[in-house]
């Protein structure tokens, strides 16, 4: 599933999903799943009640389904709620660059630039060669309009990126 997911086939992605949910409804990890490819198609609202299913199924959930979470109030334009939730993945695993990148995105769409700056710089102490050009070649947006949110959230925050 996630496969079609990273080849930028969403639709493929969403079908398989649908389809596994069908025959089991209860496995918390499809619910995750299919709310991170629903991020990418541009429908962050239906992304976030997924993501929840899932985190209520599995309540040890792994730490990625905080990021999906985190990543679908984003896009839903609730930043205070995805910073929240991208804090707590973060204290849980600190080694998280996609975490920090959005992290600092949240930060700049909420005016805090000084946090934003210092995701920023965690960041890049741990990854030193993220590139913000590579992964939005690689994130599989749908629409051009939610990978530039994620770019205007860095450049409110003043990182030239």
């Amino acid at each position: 599933m996630l496969s079609f997911l990273w080849r930028t086939d969403l639709d493929a992605a969403m079908a398989q999903l649908d389809r596994a949910i069908e025959h089991s409804p209860n496995t918390p990890s499809l619910y995750a799943t299919r709310g991170y490819v629903l991020s990418y198609l541009g429908e962050p609202a239906r992304a976030v009640v997924d993501v929840a299913v899932a985190l209520r199924l599995e309540p040890d959930a792994p730490n990625i389904w905080l990021h999906f979470l985190g990543h679908a109030h984003y896009a839903n334009g609730s930043c205070a709620e995805a910073a929240q939730v991208l804090e707590q993945r973060i204290r849980r695993q600190p080694n998280t660059d996609i975490s920090h990148a959005l992290l600092a995105a949240c930060y700049g769409h909420l005016g805090r630039s000084g946090e934003a700056q210092a995701a920023w710089r965690d960041l890049l102490q741990m990854n030193p060669d993220y590139s913000l050009v590579q992964k939005g070649r690689i994130l599989p947006y749908r629409r051009p309009e939610d990978r530039q949110h994620v770019l205007d959230g860095l450049q409110k925050a003043g990182l030239g990126v």
